[in-house]
């Protein structure tokens, strides 16, 4: 059980550091993404190798990175840092975020990418570029993107959404978004980390009094040992529902 303590204490500092990073330094790409993935299994014969930040494409033969621009396809993209992941993890799996802020691999092959900027897949696998017409969207930017040379491959934070995008790109309107998501992030952060903080605090309260009562009745052992069980479960509860509740936030 101890075991299990440590493990959600752990992610719940790692999405604290991230927010951190992400709200004094935007561009810091290689953190843990801040959202929740779920282990997804990807198509063998497809021979490729996922990276971080790549975009992913459901077809009738599994999974497989995007190959075309404005895919509607989309189903994700791989976050290989993410802070929580759901499900087993399998030879031919990988982390998958549908919603939430993480890292994409980015192309300026259609263009410089502002704040706000919406994006979606490119012919390059697995890739995003600025969308500039109507047609499936991953997510908007939360970063620039100025690289000059289009074979160039970055990173930049991107908040998915995955859509069909009517208009393209909105840049110069929707630069605020940014701040939004990062506060939303911000939020959804310290919900986490309160909530975990506060069920320790409480719970290893409890235990300490439960074994000196242990110790001065050893005749009320099984009472006490009960009592420490439903407390053990409604610690389990409270971080529960603050992890839904902090998820629910950056959706």
């Amino acid at each position: 059980m101890g075991k299990f303590y440590l493990i959600w204490f752990k992610k719940a500092a790692s999405v604290a550091i991230t927010a951190i990073l992400l709200a004094t330094n935007p561009s810091t790409v290689n953190a843990i993404d801040l959202g929740v993935a779920t282990y997804v299994d990807v198509a063998e014969a497809s021979g490729q190798t996922v990276e971080d930040g790549s975009l992913m494409v459901s077809t009738l033969e599994g999974l497989y990175l995007s190959r075309y621009p404005y895919d509607s396809a989309l189903i994700g993209v791989a976050t290989l840092n993410s802070a929580i992941v759901l499900g087993i993890k399998k030879d031919a799996s990988v982390p998958m975020a549908s919603k939430g802020t993480v890292a994409v691999r980015i192309s300026s092959i259609n263009g410089q990418i502002l704040k706000g900027d919406t994006l979606t897949s490119s012919n390059i696998a697995g890739v995003a570029m600025k969308a500039t017409r109507a047609g499936a969207s991953i997510g908007t930017a939360l970063e620039n993107y100025n690289e000059q040379d289009q074979a160039k491959i970055g990173k930049i934070m991107v908040l998915i959404n995955i859509q069909h995008n009517q208009n393209g790109t909105k840049a110069a309107d929707e630069n605020a978004v940014s701040l939004g998501v990062i506060l939303r992030s911000a939020m959804a952060t310290l919900l986490a980390l309160v909530t975990t903080v506060i069920g320790f605090i409480f719970f290893g309260k409890f235990a300490q009094k439960s074994m000196e009562s242990l110790g001065r009745n050893p005749s009320a052992a099984k009472m006490i040992r009960l009592g420490m069980v439903m407390q053990g479960t409604l610690f389990i509860v409270l971080i529960a529902v603050g992890y839904i509740l902090s998820y629910l936030l950056v959706r």
